[in-house]
């Protein structure tokens, strides 16, 4: 066992001859080395051991630690970019930034999404933008080509409907398909932004997939059971749409 390899080494480095008594014979210099050899091969295999131990006993065995995982840790925050500007012709500016975030890349049914917009340069400081005309249309994911004609859709900075001060230079939009249009469609919606800024004239977009119908809803019921020497949870969902 593991307890009982550590017992040995203990037992074994208590008996290691002094460094003075090493340098006075050349056989116990060599039953030295030796030594010093065998207790490397044995930590080896102790570590080599200690490791298979701690996969073997792993629950649920395919489990992975949640440093593997970021993104699942809090899957709700806003996603946050940090895009280079670009012109309507999709050319980077240098020195102009969009800092763009969406709440979410998915949405369904009633949900909204809210959306910000703002400029910043090479020190991060905000810069006049203004946002010209944005529109929202459902495209095919494969080329981005529209499938319906746009929507308009209002980006503001007035501490309302979601942005959170007033003329800080952080322009808004909670965008909620149900009532924007999209009520009877699936699929990838695009918000296409053309903004204006001190550079002249810019463009960027957001895109969500969104399904109009939810097919399933949790009743926030859990139910526990020991099943073959395993813990289960069930968790209850009220489906709606099977499939």
């Amino acid at each position: 066992s593991l307890a009982e390899d550590r017992n040995r080494s203990s037992m074994v480095l208590s008996s290691l001859p002094t460094p003075e008594d090493v340098g006075k014979d050349e056989n116990m210099m060599q039953a030295h080395r030796e030594m010093l050899k065998d207790l490397k091969n044995k930590l080896v295999e102790s570590q080599q051991r200690l490791k298979s131990y701690q996969v073997a006993t792993r629950y649920p065995f395919e489990s992975q630690p949640i440093s593997e995982h970021l993104d699942q840790i809090e899957p709700f925050l806003p996603i946050q970019e940090d895009n280079p500007l670009r012109t309507s012709e999709g050319d980077a500016i240098a020195g102009r930034y969009l800092p763009p975030s969406r709440a979410r890349v998915k949405a369904s049914g009633q949900e909204s999404v809210l959306f910000t917009v703002a400029l910043v340069d090479d020190n991060h400081q905000r810069l006049p933008l203004q946002v010209t005309r944005a529109v929202a249309h459902l495209v095919d994911a494969s080329n981005g080509q529209s499938l319906i004609s746009p929507i308009v859709v209002l980006f503001d900075d007035k501490g309302i409907n979601g942005d959170v001060n007033a003329n800080d230079q952080i322009l808004t939009t909670r965008f909620k398909p149900f009532t924007q249009g999209f009520s009877d469609k699936q699929g990838t919606i695009r918000l296409e932004l053309s903004l204006q800024s001190d550079t002249g004239a810019a463009k960027t977009f957001f895109d969500i997939i969104y399904m109009p119908v939810v097919p399933a809803t949790w009743t926030n019921t859990v139910d526990e059971k020991i099943e073959n020497g395993s813990l289960s949870f069930y968790l209850k969902a009220n489906v709606l749409e099977a499939g």
